[in-house]
């Protein structure tokens, strides 16, 4: 059996990432240089890094510039991967974290045990069924 490669996401490729993001959530600019100043990588390590997050699905590269590190946006998936948005476990876990707070707070029995109950089934069912419930019902609410 190969040996693997060397991982280059945790070094290299999720900082940049993580960084690309930030500076575009904040309305920054995702110069090159600017970006690998900031994570002490050279122009050609951040060039590498921002080649392989746009074939991986995660920066859409700037046209005419591709392979220089420029990055024209992240996609929904760099949002997700970098805690920008919640994933569906991250949603899973503030509803359920939401329900035994509840439970908590009320003070009748009843309730309180209706909700507990609702938080552990919550965690019995699968994240994607619950996440697709919780957003629906947010879609719901928002009136969409």
């Amino acid at each position: 059996m190969a040996d693997k490669l060397e991982d280059v996401w945790t070094a290299r490729d999720y900082p940049v990432l993580r960084e690309i993001a930030r500076r575009v959530d904040a309305g920054e600019s995702t110069r090159p240089t600017e970006v690998g100043g900031a994570l002490g990588f050279t122009e050609d390590e951040l060039a590498r890094s921002v080649s392989a997050l746009a074939r991986t699905g995660y920066v859409v590269e700037m046209g005419g510039f591709s392979g220089h590190g420029w990055v024209h946006e992240v996609t929904p998936k760099a949002y997700v991967v970098t805690g920008l948005h919640p994933s569906a476990d991250d949603a899973v876990d503030r509803f359920v974290e939401a329900l035994n707070q509840a439970a908590d707070q009320v003070d009748d029995e009843d309730d309180a045990s209706a909700l507990r109950k609702m938080a552990r089934t919550a965690l019995s069912v699968s994240t994607d069924v619950v996440g697709a419930v919780l957003g629906a019902v947010a879609t719901r609410a928002a009136g969409m």
